[in-house]
């Protein structure tokens, strides 16, 4: 008897279990006219459901992003003017790794300059892996946001890019962190 349930379970159809896979990207808006620069968070799960077997998902979701403004991993920089103020912004993605905590879906570093000073040097960008990441960047003609948290923008740091208020320090993963743990790391 052990040995037909053994036989049945073997010979039983099994089918593919698939894992929930999530794309990130990152939606880049300049809109000189109104003085915005922002660069969000966003992404999509599972985009691979909605085409046929045999596709490279790859190729389709960096066509799909491209197609709507979207941008996906790799190295890119961007580049906005504001007035008297040439912003440029630069994503870094690390290449994706088979081993590792998130080493199949890896975060980015954020670097952005104005007028060719850092005024965001390396903050972590949708890195899912840490306590916290920054999500959101904008710039307007007077400030420099960064936006971030667990998982949801929760916390804003920020710093004045003209007049008595400028700092000249540009923003680092430890001004978000203190916003999100606290002076003291609690």
């Amino acid at each position: 008897m052990r040995l037909i349930l053994i036989l049945l379970i073997c010979l039983a159809p099994t089918y593919e279990a698939k894992a929930d896979y999530y794309y990130k990207m990152a939606k880049i808006t300049c809109a000189e006219e109104i003085g915005l620069f922002e660069i969000t968070s966003t992404g999509a799960a599972n985009i691979e459901e909605y085409y046929e077997p045999g596709y490279d998902m790859e190729l389709v979701y960096k066509d799909i992003a491209k197609k709507h403004g979207l941008f996906v991993g790799g190295n890119t920089t961007h580049k906005c003017t504001i007035k008297d103020m040439e912003i440029e912004a630069q994503l870094s993605y690390r290449k994706a790794s088979p081993r590792g905590a998130c080493g199949a879906n890896p975060g980015a570093k954020l670097d952005v300059f104005i007028n060719g000073e850092i005024v965001v040097d390396s903050m972590p960008f949708q890195e899912d892996c840490y306590k916290w990441s920054s999500y959101n960047l904008k710039v307007d003609q007077y400030d420099v946001w960064v936006c971030g948290g667990k998982t949801v923008p929760s916390h804003c740091v920020w710093e004045s890019v003209k007049g008595k208020n400028r700092t000249k320090v540009p923003l680092t993963s430890s001004h978000l962190n203190k916003a999100i743990i606290g002076e003291k790391g609690s």
